[in-house]
This record gives C-alpha cells, structure tokens and sequence, in this order.
C-alpha cells in the first residue's frame, strides 16, 4: 500500500464544515468530518482511505459521497499515534469503492490474513428505525423497508427491533462526554486560541465549563449501561439495518448537519458499515447502514458482504432509484466503473 497524501478534514473532527463538495453535486455537502476522504474515494482520487469518527464522521460521508464505509468498534482499528479530542469515542474508520477493499485495508492495517470467511446459519436481520425514524426523509425511509422485504424474499430472518430503553436513554450523555473530553483534551488551544475557534467548537468549550466531574462520570457510567442492554440484543439477531442518515446529501455546505442515526452507534462501540445501493430523488446517493456487535467486526463485514450481495443480486441495477412508499424505479444508472 503507497499512501498518497492527506485529505481534508474539519477542525478539532468537529460537525462544522471545511470547503471539501460533494462529487456527485458540488452544490452539496459531502459530509463531516473525514469530507476529504469520502469525496476522494467517491471522485476515484484514491481507491481507499482512513478517517474518524466520533459523532457520523465516517459512516456520514461514506453515505453522502455514495461509497462504502467502516468504523470499527472502539479499538478495532489501531488507535496509536492518534491525537484524541474525545478519546473514549474516537474510532478509526475506513472508505472504499467495494467491500472487498474496505476488508483488504482492514487486513493491511491490522496485521491479519485479508479474509473474514463465511457466516455460518442462517442471517438473522433487525430492522431498527430507531426513535429518530420519522426524521428520515421518506426516500431514506423506503430504501430500508425495501432492504428488509428484498431481504426476505432471498431467505433472510427479517424482524422489527426497537432499542433498549437504556440506550435511548443515554443518547444526550453525548454531549456532555464529548464536550468534557474535548475540552480537557484542547485546554491549551482554547485557553490561547478560542476566538480562532469555529462557532460550533467555541459553543462545545462553554458547555463544557457548565459541567463538573461529576457529570462526566455519570455519562460514563449511563453509557457503559446502555452497552450492556444493547449487548443482549444481539442475542435475537446477527446485525441491525439502519438509516445511516436523514437521506440525501443537502445543498450547501456551510452549516451542522444533524446525525440522529450515527453518534449512538459510535457510543455504543459497534462496527458499522454503509452499503451505497440506492438513490434518492435528487439522483444523490442513499445507502443502507449495517450495525454488527461490539468485537464483531470480521463478523459483520462477512455479513454486510452477504447482505450486499444478496440486494444486488435483487435490485439488478445498482444504484437503484427509490420513491417513497417502497416503490422501486429500475432506470439504469450510469456507474463509474460499473
């Protein structure tokens, strides 16, 4: 492997955004904040590359930009030399334009055989809207419906699945965990720089100084709870399919975009992967998010793989566009490299 460079990413790996567009659309953003390395696999700069994440910033660019996406569970992905801002959140992550390469680049940095072999039973799928689900836009909310029913028509165990109470419960601790953590971690930036900040870090760094220990350790403690709970679950079904966000890529790319299907998952230290096999109605990509367990990651890139396969094998054209209401519009769609 040659590495070739650095790409762009957004200060401190926060949600505000840097100059980096979206390939498919240059009016649109790419995501945050590994922009650069999402719209550098999409646009075939490189064929693979590394990034964060902490909140969406790997699975939301992957997603965005159309390409295939993996953050690991927490140390999947060796974390050494890495400057953390959130350190008992920041996962390493990687893109490329197939499966096959995101689990050769998982291999080379890992040290390990490039091979994850084959599920062994019959896959068992949840569907998880999650409680965020009516904020997904209605062509994002038919790709998944039309994952789980294709799913099943090829053999798959499909069943609805909701989270445990103790996670939904423990979503807002991110903010106090992320803002505590970074500003330890960025004390002397902030104390030095702040006004250089940008807006959404700058606001990070007052929250943080309204909290005490004692907040941080309860987060800690409500979290580390939530992923026992959410542990159980996966003794009914192999791997979640998600929204891996809203939808589409918006026009713009100034301003936070939200991430209500991304920061969970990085909390909780699952593997997730992005499979990009669909299109919205603006012709951007829209892809499926596959969530594995904890120290599951060969397991859940084997079953992402049977899950692709198994879609394409489906929907004959890839991208396939989607309408609301499950309907499927088989236009071909011109793909590089296809």
């Amino acid at each position: 492997m040659v590495i070739l460079g650095k790409t762009v990413t957004t200060e401190f790996a926060s949600p505000y955004p840097a100059a980096t567009r979206n390939p498919h659309d240059t009016k649109r953003t790419p995501g945050v904040s590994s922009s650069g390395s999402g719209a550098a696999v999409a646009d075939f700069h490189v064929p693979c590359a590394n990034g964060t994440q902490t909140g969406g910033s790997v699975i939301g660019p992957a997603a965005y930009c159309g390409v295939y996406g993996y953050k690991g569970s927490l140390d999947a992905l060796d974390r050494t030399g890495i400057r953390h801002c959130k350190p008992s959140i920041d996962t390493l992550g990687l893109f490329a334009r197939s499966l096959d390469d995101l689990i050769a680049l998982r291999a080379v940095s890992c040290n390990l055989t490039a091979s994850i072999g084959q599920p062994t039973g019959k896959l068992r799928v949840g569907i998880c809207r999650t409680q965020h689900w009516d904020r997904a836009e209605p062509s994002m909310q038919a790709a998944v419906e039309m994952t789980g029913e294709l799913l099943e028509e090829q053999g798959v165990l499909i069943r609805n699945v909701e989270l445990p109470s103790e996670v939904v419960q423990a979503e807002p601790q991110f903010d106090v965990l992320t803002s505590w953590e970074g500003a330890q971690v960025l004390e002397r930036e902030a104390r030095e720089h702040l006004e250089t900040f940008n807006p959404w870090n700058r606001e990070r760094v007052e929250f943080a100084r309204t909290l005490t220990r004692d907040h941080y350790e309860e987060a800690k403690r409500k979290l580390a709870e939530a992923r026992a709970s959410l542990a159980k679950l996966f003794d009914e079904v192999d791997v979640l399919v998600t929204p891996p966000r809203t939808g589409e890529a918006p026009i713009g790319i100034e301003g936070v975009r939200p991430s209500p299907f991304n920061a969970v998952w990085t909390q909780m230290y699952t593997p997730c992967v992005t499979l990009p096999l669909f299109e919205g109605p603006n012709a951007m990509p829209l892809a499926i998010q596959v969530i594995g367990k904890e120290n599951e990651d060969d397991q859940t890139l084997a079953r992402a793989m049977l899950i692709d396969h198994a879609l394409r094998d489906a929907l004959k054209v890839v991208p396939t566009g989607v309408q609301p209401k499950g309907r499927i519009s088989l236009e071909p769609v011109a793909t590089p490299g296809s």
